[in-house]
């Protein structure tokens, strides 16, 4: 009884042991579906190419290290003022420059749009921008309600 159960336990062992083999060797040798985006899917991808355009990345990337200088620059114990507006001064132009290639880009993008997928993927930013000011302006209100409630 013993010899026959041990027999049993193997077989199984095996037959899994086998499937599992059988799976992973059809799982590879089929073709991996390839993604293809649907044409909104596309419109959409050519308005985030903006954030990984060369000059775009350049621009961010200035822009957070004159951050991180102007902030370094501000928890020293001795302030230099003119080292500061220096900073800030280059921190605008980096942003100006920042903000102009994404906007440009933008325009590109519209350029190269008919007035539906215009319409589509604008009016989609569009929203998206007024909900957010939207969820600002409520935070805002919540804030000063508070502010005025604990005095």
């Amino acid at each position: 009884m013993k010899q026959k159960m041990i027999y049993l336990i193997l077989f199984v062992s095996i037959a899994f042991n086998v499937g599992f083999l059988v799976m992973s060797t059809v799982a590879s040798c089929r073709k991996p579906d390839t993604f293809m985006p649907t044409p909104p899917a596309q419109r959409h991808q050519r308005m985030n190419k903006a954030f990984h355009d060369e000059d775009i990345k350049t621009a961010r990337i200035e822009n957070m290290e004159l951050r991180k200088e102007l902030f370094r620059e501000l928890a020293k114990p001795e302030m230099d003022r003119q080292t500061i507006d220096q900073i800030v001064s280059n921190l605008i132009e980096s942003q100006r420059t920042l903000e102009q290639n994404v906007l440009l880009h933008f325009v590109k993008v519209r350029e190269e749009s008919t007035p539906e997928e215009a319409q589509e993927i604008f009016g989609e930013y569009h929203k998206r921008y007024e909900r957010n000011r939207e969820r600002q302006t409520n935070q805002r209100d919540k804030t000063k309600t508070r502010k005025g409630e604990t005095r």
